[in-house]
């Protein structure tokens, strides 16, 4: 949630003063089962064909 709360501050839309309360509330409502969040990742591989004679 650290990162999260960073990455809003970069891009203006949380005030870097608000980190910690964003966090801390974020972390207390989750003990309560009051929130859950889910991260979804996606590979991709791309392959290229070496040209002929190398």
């Amino acid at each position: 949630m650290r990162s999260l709360a960073e990455d809003l501050v970069a891009r203006n839309q949380l005030a870097a003063a608000d980190c910690d309360r964003f966090v801390t509330t974020i972390h207390e409502a989750a003990l309560r089962d009051q929130f859950s969040m889910t991260l979804t990742m996606y590979a991709v591989v791309a392959a290229a064909n070496p040209p002929h004679g190398t």
